[in-house]
């Protein structure tokens, strides 16, 4: 039986473009995944993807083989046959041709695809991390308040009467010591800060607690933080104020970041009473900060409504 070089060494290139091209795009496919992180694979192909990418690499490497034994042998015996060695020669060339302008041509395509791929992953993956985000911003908001009616009710008696009579500032160290305490005692350590009625010509303090680390003594210190205003630069906010010292609710429908009052956080305030009269505001807010948080705010409106009541210490 006489073999046919001619036509063993078509099918073997052939075989040895296809395996390859299927190398190309195995490769291509598994460093966009696991180098560029690009995650376009489904989960079962990603399990095996490097044992595929490496047996297309065996396969391409036996045609190659194969296709240099037969390219050898077909030369050897066009040599004799000069007119048929150089058509088919000719038209090899011409397959060879066309073939690697198709696999130049698809890995051109491949490129555009993966990138438009990458980017609606990212996109998708970006919106459920913002949809996320929000969830956890009313999660954090709903145990600041459940933690604020509690707070309201343990709030000193005489704290509040000197709040009440404005002395509150003379020996600070009591408020202090309370406001860290309240702080330490909720998880994750809100920041804690008290609004109060001032003496002319200001009209209200901002009464908050300042952390430092010590790091000769590898201890946290805490210093009281006074912040006096006439008013506040924004008037939905002073609005909101005059409206908690009336024990009126006022439901936000915007993003409020104020001077003391800031919905675009997990936050909570509610009202301290001495007798009848609302002496100062609590508000209770836990800024969660870092760079990919800061991304996923651009362009987006994370805020809460506010308490869905007035909290207070009666």
């Amino acid at each position: 039986m006489r073999l046919n070089y001619l036509r063993l060494t078509r099918i073997s290139t052939n075989l040895t473009l296809l395996t390859f091209l299927g190398f190309v795009v195995g490769l291509i496919f598994t460093i966009a995944d696991e180098v560029l992180d690009w995650d376009i694979l489904p989960d079962l192909i990603e399990k095996y993807a490097q044992l595929i990418v490496v047996s297309f690499g065996i396969f391409s490497s036996l045609f190659i083989i194969s296709s240099i034994v037969c390219s050898l042998t077909t030369i050897a015996e066009l040599t004799s046959y000069k007119i048929n060695g150089q058509q088919a020669d000719s038209t090899l060339s011409r397959r060879k041709k066309m073939i690697l302008g198709i696999i130049i041509t698809t890995v051109i395509i491949a490129f555009f695809v993966f990138q438009e791929i990458d980017v609606y992953r990212k996109q998708e993956i970006f919106a459920r991390d913002a949809e996320k985000f929000a969830q956890r911003l009313d999660r954090n908001t709903k145990q600041l308040e459940e933690a604020l009616t509690e707070v309201l009710l343990s709030f000193p008696e005489a704290l509040l009467q000197k709040i009440s009579d404005q002395t509150v500032l003379e020996k600070t160290d009591e408020l202090k010591d309370f406001l860290v305490a309240v702080s330490l005692s909720i998880p994750d350590h809100p920041q804690v800060a008290l609004l109060t009625c001032a003496d002319d010509p200001y009209n209200y303090f901002v009464i908050s607690v300042i952390k430092k680390y010590d790091y000769q003594n590898e201890v946290n210190q805490y210093q009281l933080h006074k912040q006096p205003y006439i008013s506040f630069s924004k008037d939905s906010e002073n609005q909101v104020v005059k409206n908690l010292f009336k024990e009126s609710l006022q439901p936000l429908t915007k993003p409020l970041k104020g001077d003391f009052i800031d919905n675009t956080e997990p936050s909570s305030w509610g009202v301290l009473k001495s007798g009848e009269q609302v002496v100062a505001i609590l508000l209770l807010k836990e800024p969660i900060n870092g760079y990919y948080f800061d991304e996923l705010r651009k362009g987006r409106t994370f805020n809460h409504a506010g308490p869905v009541k007035i909290h207070s210490n009666f």
